[in-house]
């Protein structure tokens, strides 16, 4: 009898979680996100986990009307190699850069040890972070290019 009891009773607890409305984004996600949208800006979304689940946080966290606007959706299932392999967020950048959108990375613990130190800004999260903040730190990195 193997652990797949397991994984599947670990599943649906993590189905109820999110559906139970007790999971909120991340400070400033909600903000940042419908200012960016209604100033015209494209916004994409890019998950390493599998696409039923990122689409069930989603559904959840940001709600049906701002799921169903992004003009881009990519998740693990979209790429053959798998955590930590990073070739989801290689792949959603290149699509970002090619469909001439900018890219905003959101730290997790899974990316702790990466180097960031290329990076326009870190922050710890996007509370107080404002559109107009990284349209600033864009045409700075353009212009420094």
């Amino acid at each position: 009898m193997g652990f797949s009891w397991l994984h599947d009773w670990k599943t649906e607890r993590y189905k109820e979680i999110i559906q139970s409305g007790t999971v909120e984004p991340r400070p400033g996600v909600l903000r940042l996100m419908d200012e960016a949208k209604s100033s015209g800006r494209k916004l994409a979304v890019c998950s390493a986990a599998t696409k039923s689940s990122v689409i069930l946080c989603l559904e959840n966290l940001i709600g049906m009307e701002r799921f169903q606007s992004l003009d881009c959706f990519l998740a693990g299932d979209d790429v053959k190699e798998k955590k930590p392999d990073p070739s989801i967020y290689l792949t959603a950048a290149k699509a970002a850069t090619g469909a001439g959108m900018s890219c905003v990375i959101s730290y997790t613990p899974s990316t702790a040890n990466q180097d960031f130190k290329a990076a326009a800004a870190i922050y710890p999260d996007l509370s107080n972070v404002r559109l107009t903040d990284l349209e600033a730190l864009l045409k700075n990195f353009v212009a420094a290019s």
